[in-house]
């Protein structure tokens, strides 16, 4: 049975949904340690013109263990502030990709419980050709497919030769995109034939399909595109296809985006706006309960990170950004060399934590232990701030991001 969801973040996940598919939109220098791609995959952000809140791996996966939904985390190679960087060679990205598994398992995640991507629109936005998808695909799926199931293609019907990747890849998922089932703005259903032509070409190769970009790309969707979305789904369940719906009206940007799910809002009617699209949401989610099915049944249910933020006990803690940053905050504060920052709560690292500790301990009569907790860091803002008001603003902003609700190991 088909399952249905949303592709592209909205704010987080929502219970009643399936699947969703998380885009690593920033770039990763596949140089660097491996924790460090570990960390930046698992809490780095990407914010620009349609994002009204920064939104981390860490915190999607959370909302998908609690929910039991089914994530598609896609690297998105070519798009984001990737464009900015020369293209990574299907090595590097294979080597992306394998940390990214490593990090869904510690997670708890298993097969058919996550997929991983690799691009978004590869021959609209970086002019890919057949072949080279077929080449970085393949190299993620030789380094992940064990683990996970790679999605291949997520392109538009027409753009890539789906005959060659159905031959040549030997990834399992075929992602496709139907918007409005590549119609136009007089017949937006013009090509509706192509959901099944698709799952016949997935048929003949043996994959699985889903549609990974689905809805109303040539009508408003607070209009007749709201039903197109109903339509595409009702579609896309007769002949079992996994659908993501594209809900935030990306294509009309003169109109209001979706604020209820995350995005910012272009005017100022917003109560108008807000009464139409919480009834259709409502109806979306609805649509998803009665006619979705359950995920399978192998998320675990707990938190089995080993990549963590900061602790109640940050002796407890053996890598991650809490520690990158309490590192970099001793060392700021003249106890611990710039050699051992790094992302490990190491014998220095505590050596040096103990002897600021003992140094404000008549300040804060805070206890001489070792450990980091809330209060700790509270001292360790108000010392930041006496020394650097730029030190402190920034420390603040990375506390808040460690600490938000997303982050289930977080200190608060």
């Amino acid at each position: 049975m088909a399952r249905f969801g949303i592709t592209m973040d909205i704010n987080g996940v929502y219970p009643g949904i399936n699947i969703c598919e998380h885009r690593i939109l920033f770039y990763i220098d596949p140089n660097q340690s491996d924790d460090k791609i570990k960390n930046q995959l698992a809490y780095g952000t990407f914010t620009d013109f349609a994002f009204s809140k920064p939104l981390t791996l860490s915190g999607i996966l959370d909302d998908c263990i609690k929910y039991k939904i089914i994530p598609i985390v896609n690297l998105c190679i070519t798009e984001g502030t990737w464009e900015k960087y020369s293209r990574l060679t299907s090595t590097e990205c294979a080597k992306i990709g394998g940390l990214l598994r490593d990090y869904l398992k510690n997670r708890g995640f298993k097969k058919e419980a996550a997929y991983i991507g690799l691009f978004n629109e590869p021959n609209t936005h970086a002019n890919l050709t057949s072949k080279e998808v077929c080449d970085y695909t393949n190299a993620l799926h030789d380094k992940v497919g064990a683990d996970f199931d790679v999605v291949y293609g997520n392109d538009e019907f027409y753009n890539l030769d789906w005959n060659y990747l159905g031959q040549n890849c030997r990834a399992k998922v075929m992602g496709i995109h139907f918007l409005s089932c590549l119609g136009s703005w007089q017949i937006p259903k013009k090509n509706w034939h192509l959901i099944k032509d698709c799952k016949t070409i997935a048929n003949i190769y043996g994959k699985k399909l889903i549609g990974i970009e689905c809805g109303s790309w040539f009508k408003d969707y607070q209009s007749e595109g709201h039903q197109i979305n109903l339509e595409i789904m009702a579609e896309c369940k007769k002949y079992d296809i996994d659908c993501l719906i594209v809900l935030p009206d990306t294509n009309q940007k003169a109109r209001e985006e979706w604020k209820l799910l995350g995005y910012r809002v272009w005017n100022s009617d917003f109560t108008k706006m807000v009464s139409g699209t919480q009834a259709k949401f409502d109806e979306f989610i609805d649509f998803i309960k009665k006619e979705g099915t359950p995920v399978p049944n192998i998320l675990k249910g707990k938190d089995g990170m080993i990549i963590k933020t900061i602790g109640h006990k940050t002796t407890d803690v053996k890598s991650g950004y809490g520690c990158l940053l309490l590192n970099e905050t001793l060392n700021f504060l003249g106890y611990l060399d710039d050699i051992y920052v790094d992302f490990n709560y190491s014998d220095k690292t505590r050596i040096a934590l103990e002897k600021w500790q003992t140094a404000v301990k008549s300040l804060y009569n805070n206890a001489v232990d070792g450990r980091c907790g809330r209060m700790t860091w509270r001292y360790f803002k108000k010392e930041v701030k006496k020394i650097d008001i730029e030190v402190y603003k920034d420390l603040s902003d990375d506390l808040e991001i460690l600490m938000s609700p997303y982050n289930t190991n977080g200190d608060t």
